[in-house]
């Protein structure tokens, strides 16, 4: 069975970690100016939003400690 290096599982951890987040409080912040649908988009909106960042980020640090 082959498994991830460590940093790939980090990085997915990382991942993850801002998803749930930007979704916890851009639903918050929707349900607060327009009730439940919007708190859905928001949700939905921020947590591809956290996921990205992360994701440039790491990109990032990774260019930056291979040289």
């Amino acid at each position: 069975m082959d498994t991830l290096p460590r940093s790939a599982l980090l990085r997915m951890a990382a991942h993850a970690a801002a998803a749930a987040v930007g979704a916890k409080y851009g639903f918050d912040f929707g349900v607060q100016i327009g009730g439940a649908p919007m708190g859905f988009l928001m949700g939905a909106n921020a947590a591809v939003f956290g996921w990205l960042m992360v994701g440039a980020a790491a990109d990032v640090v990774l260019r930056l400690k291979r040289r």
